[in-house]
């Protein structure tokens, strides 16, 4: 691809569009209205010697302004197990402790949530704790490791209209992190990317993981299209295990506050994550990752390229980026 540039995408999800199963907000039960999102599934958490480095498995929400911290159960269930440390998360789902919710981070109402205990719909279930100024919900599984489901697919109404932004790409030698490529793409690559999302118009609420990251290769010439790895994602958070593979999802130079994700591997639903690559060589119609030493296409550039989020709200418009030919354009 004689010329090629890399133009990457990323993007929250953004209602409930296909999905059979919903489920009301913890908070202000009576109209459950869409409240405050602190951080969302898939994102980078540093680890304890407790608690090892991890993707998050869940969502963290907050009241909105001038909503009470009262939580109320999502569902009627089966209270199975309350955190005995510091009572300050419990889990209620079936027998099997594989579909339920867990809810962290709460000052729970013990005169309604007992192990063995049943809670309702829309029963009031405990306060958030003043130190942490959210709730955690898990969806899935009881235990730590295993799949949880991404919330923001089933919580009612769910309404994003905020465009994410990535922030940075950074192109390496497939398989060695600290071998950074400049200019000339050749061979194998593998692609790191620095993205985040805001649901809050103030730009308020803390940076989160986007829903879905991927890339898409364009021709310099005739712009057209070679290779989509966005509406076929690399990273889809719709399911996550926290705890697998870890390294081959987050650029491992690069563990921070902002951490870059490989969107040249795949991390799809829950699913292991795998190592691949981009091989810079093959044309159209060819595998992405193809392991072949193909020559029919001229090393890739990337001095010309473009950045770009999927927002909630289509739009078509290009818009400077005020940095000689890099362009933010929005799709």
């Amino acid at each position: 691809m004689k010329g090629a540039r890399a133009f990457l995408v990323g993007g929250l999800i953004c209602g409930l569009a296909g999905v059979g199963l919903s489920y009301p907000w913890p908070f202000d039960h009576a109209t459950s209205s869409q409240q405050v999102i602190r951080q969302t599934v898939g994102a980078y958490r540093h680890g304890t010697t407790e608690n090892p480095n991890r993707l998050h498995a869940g969502v963290d929400i907050q009241p909105a302004p001038g909503i009470s911290d009262t939580l109320y159960a999502i569902s009627t269930a089966v209270v199975r197990y309350i955190y005995p440390a510091d009572s300050s998360w419990f889990w209620a789902g079936d027998a099997a402790w594989q579909n339920g919710f867990g809810y962290v981070h709460v000052l729970i109402d013990t005169s309604a949530v007992r192990e063995g205990s049943t809670i309702s719909l829309a029963q009031a279930i405990g306060r958030v704790r003043p130190n942490a100024n959210h709730l955690h919900l898990n969806d899935g599984p009881a235990s730590g490791p295993a799949i949880k489901n991404n919330p923001l697919l089933f919580l009612d109404s769910f309404v994003d209209t905020i465009p994410p932004i990535v922030d940075s790409l950074t192109f390496c030698r497939q398989g060695s992190s600290s071998v950074v490529l400049q200019d000339t793409l050749t061979g194998k690559v593998d692609i790191a990317v620095a993205g985040r999302d805001s649901l809050s118009p103030e730009g308020t609420d803390e940076e989160l993981m986007p829903y879905r990251l991927g890339f898409r290769i364009y021709t310099h010439e005739t712009d057209s299209l070679v290779l989509d790895k966005f509406s076929d994602p690399t990273i889809r958070f719709t399911q996550v295990a926290s705890h697998s593979g870890l390294g081959t999802t987050i650029h491992k130079s690069v563990y921070a506050s902002r951490p870059e994700y490989w969107i040249t591997n795949t991390c799809v639903d829950g699913t292991q994550p795998a190592n691949r690559f981009w091989n810079t060589r093959t044309g159209v119609g060819d595998a992405w990752d193809a392991d072949s030493s193909a020559t029919r296409n001229e090393d890739a550039r990337w001095s010309d390229w473009a950045i770009g989020g999927e927002p909630a709200i289509d739009t078509d418009t290009d818009s400077d980026c005020g940095s000689g030919k890099r362009r933010l354009r929005e799709v």
